[in-house]
């Protein structure tokens, strides 16, 4: 576990090989990651620890494939297209 400048808490999620992003007050945020084979940084074998910086860059441990990736800040989702728009008077 671990919170960044902003507040955000970031949980390495083991059993589903991701790391899940919450507000300082427990609202979910999103997530990122996925299983992957150790070939790049989008998924993980086993994500076992995880560090932000002072710049809020992520860092993950990935104890399957022994590494350590590095990802930019945390960038909550926008909400999607259609919740933006006003919807049409009746």
């Amino acid at each position: 576990v671990a919170m960044d400048q902003q507040g955000r808490v970031y949980v390495a999620d083991q059993a589903g090989l991701r790391i899940l992003v919450f507000s300082r007050d427990g609202g979910y945020l999103g997530s990122f990651g996925q299983y992957g084979n150790g070939t790049d940084n989008r998924g993980f074998g086993l994500p076992s620890g995880i560090a932000v910086d002072r710049d809020s860059y992520i860092y993950v441990v990935d104890t399957v494939f022994g590494r350590v990736l590095k990802y930019p800040p945390f960038i909550p989702a926008a909400p999607a297209l259609d919740e933006q728009l006003p919807k049409p008077a009746p």
